[in-house]
């Protein structure tokens, strides 16, 4: 079995090689990462730019600081895929519809929008 463990009585440990992959438990993207990164901050760079089109965001400072650490925690979440963060109620259903890296690519979608928007309210404010 590839990626197993092997005692030195030449016995198989074949959960630990499950252990020790990828969250999602097939094979990691290798090149996934800075793509997430992109994309969130693409995200970000366009909610920002939209936020700042709005009027009437003054005085939203506050939302925009919790917006920034929701986003944040998305992206992050994202990026180290966490097995917690993808287990969660909604992110299963993503999961089921969009496959991992596909709910990866959309939280981190989801995350860099929200920082974008809370940035735009922060400097409005």
């Amino acid at each position: 079995m590839r990626g197993a463990s092997r005692c030195a009585c030449n016995y198989v440990f074949e959960y630990d090689a499950a252990a020790r992959g990828p969250a999602s438990g097939g094979r990691a993207m290798p090149g996934l990462v800075p793509v997430l990164i992109g994309v969130a901050v693409a995200a970000g760079a366009l909610a920002l730019v939209g936020i700042r089109a709005q009027p009437g965001t003054e005085g939203r400072g506050a939302l925009g600081l919790f917006l920034v650490v929701a986003g944040l925690f998305s992206v992050v979440g994202a990026v180290f895929d966490w097995a917690w963060f993808m287990a969660a109620r909604r992110a299963r259903l993503l999961v089921a519809v969009l496959t991992r890296t596909g709910a990866r690519v959309f939280y981190a979608l989801l995350g860099g929008a929200l920082a974008g928007c809370g940035v735009g309210l922060v400097i409005a404010g």
